[in-house]
C-alpha cells in the first residue's frame, strides 16, 4: 500500500496524479500541471516540496507518496507538485 500526505491551499482539489511506473525514468514526468518526482529522499515531506518548487509558480498541491517499507528494503518515495493552471510553473522547472 501507499500512504499519502498531501498539502492543499484550500481550493477545490478534484485532480488526479499520474504517476509512470516505467522504473527506468527518473526525469520528473510533466502532466498538465502536474510534476511527479520519483525516488526522492524520505526525509522530504509536502511543504518541503511546496517551498522549493513555489520559486517557479503558484502551487495548487503538493503530495508525498510513501510505499510500505518491506523489511530490508528502502521505502520508495514519490512527490507531486501541482501548479496553479496557467502558471506554467511545471514547464519551469524542466
Amino acid at each position: 500500500g501507499e500512504n499519502a500526505v498531501e498539502y492543499s491551499d484550500g481550493e477545490s482539489n478534484h485532480s488526479q496524479a499520474t504517476v509512470n511506473s516505467d522504473e527506468q525514468s527518473s526525469k520528473p514526468q510533466l502532466v498538465e500541471e502536474k510534476l511527479c518526482l520519483k525516488g526522492i529522499p524520505s526525509t522530504i515531506d509536502c511543504e518541503t516540496l511546496k517551498d522549493f518548487f513555489s520559486v517557479f509558480g503558484p502551487i495548487k498541491d503538493a503530495i508525498v507518496l510513501k510505499d510500505d517499507v518491506d523489511e530490508g528494503k528502502p521505502a520508495t518515495v514519490t512527490g507531486i507538485v501541482t501548479f496553479k493552471e496557467g502558471s506554467d510553473g511545471a514547464k519551469k522547472t524542466l
